[in-house]
């Protein structure tokens, strides 16, 4: 039986465009029809991560190519590559200036992160003799 302000909650998520538990079903089911063709559209990018502006490239590529239903959601479309296991850890960098998202693989550690923002970041000679264990200094990175 339905509480009553089940109904309500679910006439108010639908009227702002969250899809119902059937549309949901059907997106998870078109999406794993076409998993194959998905992961082949991720094949270009080969960083080691990705951007968000990658994700939604390819996330527009889906829905031009019918792998995706239009009405689907990105943060849809991300748990799908999660639970496929595309990227396990989302990481966002929020700088004064500017707010980064990578997706990873694995768990990045500092220096991943640091190239995923400049690919032309470098590490100081202090910084280098530490990752060889010579040293306990504190670690400078530059971007």
């Amino acid at each position: 039986m339905q509480r009553p302000d089940e109904h309500i909650t679910h006439e108010i998520l639908k009227s702002k465009g969250f899809p119902d538990k059937e549309s949901r079903n059907a997106l998870k089911e078109k999406m794993s029809k076409n998993t194959d063709n998905i992961l082949g559209c991720l094949e270009s990018v080969s960083s080691g991560f990705y951007k968000v502006s990658e994700l939604k490239k390819i996330y527009n590529l889906c829905i031009d190519s019918k792998y995706i239903y239009q009405n689907t959601a990105f943060s849809a479309f991300e748990t799908f590559l999660k639970e496929q296991g595309v990227f396990k850890k989302k990481v966002t960098l929020d700088f004064p200036n500017r707010k980064y998202t990578r997706y990873f693989p694995n768990e990045p550690n500092i220096y991943e992160l640091a190239l995923s923002i400049n690919s032309e970041a470098f590490f100081s000679h202090y910084t280098a003799v530490h990752l060889h264990n010579l040293t306990i200094i504190f670690l400078k990175l530059y971007l």
